[in-house]
């Protein structure tokens, strides 16, 4: 549960308190086998906010997957700048079909304003080697975020047809109460009185 980074929008780090809490290996790989044996299930969606977060462990769960045998297909979530060759082989190796990328703008200014921490480059990188690897690829979006006007989204639209990813996404930004986002969106007067 949750994820170090601080992006304006995001409930993880109110939620989680801005703390990353593991399972072990043995406690997650346990889970899995346990469902195929127990009731069949053979697809699992880590929901991790950042499955590649410590690389040695997304090893490891990887390489225990395999020990064991488990004939299984998985979903998570990464971010671009996350992504390395000898870890996505070892996860295609252990049944990753798909990474979701939360790419969320094509604008370099949007990410920044959003402080996303990731560069337009990085994801055009993380997407050009997963495909290479051979993983499905699924990117989100999302539009009005501070800052956001029509050459912004027109950009994100852009760079979406641009990544090609298997999958794409696009959402409205939300102002969760306890955001920065939330913060700035009334501070502004963007939010109806009611």
């Amino acid at each position: 549960r949750g994820c170090p980074y601080e992006c304006t929008y995001c409930m993880a780090r109110i939620m989680w308190n801005k703390k990353v809490r593991f399972r072990g290996v043995k406690n997650v790989v346990d889970e899995i086998e346990e469902c195929g044996k127990k009731y069949g299930i053979g697809e699992f969606n880590f929901h991790d906010e950042l499955f590649t977060l410590k690389r040695d462990r997304t090893i490891e769960i990887c390489r225990e997957i395999k020990r064991r045998k488990l004939d299984i297909a998985w979903v998570c979530m990464v971010r671009v700048d996350f992504v390395w060759e000898d870890v996505l082989k070892e996860m295609k190796e252990a049944g990753c079909k798909k990474i979701m990328f939360g790419f969320e703008s094509g604008s370099q200014e949007i990410l920044d304003l959003m402080k996303k921490k990731a560069s337009i480059e990085k994801a055009r990188e993380a997407v050009k080697l997963v495909k290479k690897i051979g993983i499905k690829t699924a990117g989100n979006f999302m539009f009005g975020n501070i800052g956001e006007n029509d050459e912004t989204i027109k950009l994100s639209i852009k760079f979406a047809k641009e990544l090609n990813t298997d999958t794409v996404a696009f959402f409205i930004a939300s102002p969760y109460p306890g955001t920065e986002f939330y913060d700035i969106a009334k501070e502004k007067g963007y939010l109806r009185p009611d």
